[in-house]
């Protein structure tokens, strides 16, 4: 199977690629402009490890924190509503039962159709050993 990259992934090897080929690639492009020398010439690491890619989120301020709820009263509450309640499996016993009503009902339709019911109904269940030789 592939090796498929998510879309953050992607974004960030694209954002590395940059800053390893294109930033001093930049940089050079001015040195051979200007004939001069630059000494401030950092690594594209550096660059990277100076260069914020997250948010500091603020302190909130005063009514904001006034007017949320505790944290202790904070609970998992699910987006997509409660589960619905589920009918209980059945039992072996009320499967048979179900299985027979629905034959009842099919023969009871081929007669009504005019289909004549087959002489023997011929299963895909294999033969036990004894029968097969």
């Amino acid at each position: 199977m592939p090796f498929v990259l998510g879309t953050l992934t992607f974004a960030l090897l694209m954002g590395l690629a940059c800053a390893f080929f294109l930033v001093p690639a930049a940089g050079l492009a001015e040195d051979i402009g200007t004939n001069k020398k630059k000494d401030n010439h950092q690594s594209p690491l550096a660059t990277i490890m100076q260069t914020r890619i997250w948010a500091d989120t603020p302190e909130p301020k005063d009514f904001v924190k006034d007017h949320r709820p505790p944290a202790s009263r904070l609970t998992y509450q699910p987006l997509t509503g409660t589960d619905p309640e589920r009918p209980k499996l059945r039992t072996p016993a009320e499967l048979k039962d179900l299985e027979t009503e629905l034959e009842a009902a099919r023969v009871k339709a081929d007669k009504k159709a005019g289909i004549r019911p087959a002489a023997a109904m011929v299963s895909n269940k294999p033969k036990p050993a004894a029968v097969r030789e």
